[in-house]
């Protein structure tokens, strides 16, 4: 069939519809909020063995291997999360936070365990452990208990992501030493992540958390220290990201978890273009949350205050640069005591009167008269 000219521009406007859609749904896909929850099951849970759910013997474990966001190279466990079945739920389990080799442990020392007071989603805080995980990790649950508690899963009514594994129990709290696939079921076992980077300085991990907003590639960069800061150092260096907004000209809140407490009075400083002069320079960005923890959050705006793109309209992207700079405590003065000065002497002046007394005492007793003695003997 002959094909007419007319029918090109169409296919080729078709082309581009269909390009330039799946360019914005892989950009799209790359903002993930921080924090966020990461699953493997759709909530369709199975009843499993004994109609409960599934378990193995003391010294046995159940595991899921997750993956963090594609633009996220590390992040913290916030919490990590278990679906205990409501029959026989009361029985303490040990929580393992492993490396992405399934053995490194990375929580809790010496360990956690947690005894559920429901069946149920089971959260297990860990925000104040401050556990950092790298792009591969497990959350796994062991047995302390024989056949106790169970775990729900899922194996119909979805997609099975080959990502839960089991190590079976050898009697007496010993296991074997290998972890077995699952290819058939997903165990309910959660993580809630926030998203974050070690930083520049090597102080430590800060994290991020966006609350909602998508975050693309953070990073943690080197850069000098701002002369418009004053007396302030920035013992984390500075951070470069991106953020998603839900519309143009919306503001995000960022909240930042340092490694340590920052003092009072700890400032942001930010490099690059505000709405009142659009050169590159330093400026200070408002701090809230200064109580003297070790969390601050700064207000970024779209097509405003924090971002570095002024399109004028805003394009629903916030792009940043800057950091959190800690003033310098105050060097208290040294002071040199001082004495009341002792007169200089010669030290033969010094001997001589010393030794006048004792020379006028000998003289004194020498020329004192003899007593008279006077006999009382009677004759």
């Amino acid at each position: 069939m002959k094909r007419t000219t007319a029918t090109l521009p169409v296919i080729v406007v078709l082309a581009f519809i269909l390009v330039l859609s799946s360019v914005q749904n892989a950009f799209a896909a790359a903002y993930v909020p921080s924090p966020s929850e990461l699953q493997y099951d759709d909530s369709d849970w199975d009843l499993g063995k004994g109609s409960t759910g599934e378990s193995v013997g003391t010294g046995g474990y159940l595991g899921v291997r997750f993956s963090l966001p594609a633009p996220w190279s590390s992040g913290r466990l916030v919490t990590a999360r278990y679906m205990v079945a409501n029959d026989e739920y009361a029985y303490a389990f040990r929580v393992h936070v492993y490396d992405s080799d399934g053995s490194t442990e990375l929580c809790c020392s010496p360990h956690l365990d947690v005894t559920p007071s429901a069946g149920g989603w089971v959260d297990v805080d860990l925000r104040a452990i401050n556990v950092v995980v790298p792009g591969v990790f497990w959350i796994a649950l062991e047995c302390l208990h024989d056949y106790r508690p169970y775990l729900r899963f899922q194996s119909t009514g979805g997609k099975i992501d080959d990502r839960s594994y089991r190590i079976e129990s050898t009697g007496q709290g010993g296991h074997f030493p290998d972890w077995v696939q699952q290819t058939v079921k997903d165990y309910g076992i959660r993580a809630v992540v926030e998203a974050g980077v070690d930083s520049s300085t090597g102080a430590g991990f800060v994290s991020f958390d966006t609350g909602g907003s998508g975050l693309e590639s953070l990073s943690a960069v080197s850069m000098a220290t701002p002369p418009e800061a004053g007396n302030l150092v920035f013992p984390y260096g500075f951070f470069s990201f991106t953020i998603e907004v839900t519309n143009p000209g919306d503001s995000a809140v960022v909240t930042l978890k340092l490694p340590s407490n920052a003092p009072v009075g700890t400032q942001y400083w930010k490099y690059g273009p505000t709405p009142t002069d659009p050169t590159d320079h330093w400026y200070q960005l408002p701090i809230g949350d200064d109580d003297g923890d070790n969390v601050i959050t700064i207000t970024l705006t779209d097509n405003g205050l924090g971002d570095d793109i002024l399109t004028g309209e805003g394009d629903g992207q916030i792009v940043d640069q800057g950091g959190p700079g800690v003033p310098v405590a105050p060097v208290a003065p040294t002071t040199t005591p001082t004495y009341a000065a002792i007169p200089e002497y010669p030290l033969g002046l010094i001997l001589l009167a010393l030794l006048i007394p004792v020379v006028y005492g000998v003289i004194k007793r020498k020329a004192r008269p003899p007593a008279t003695r006077i006999s009382t003997r009677e004759s």
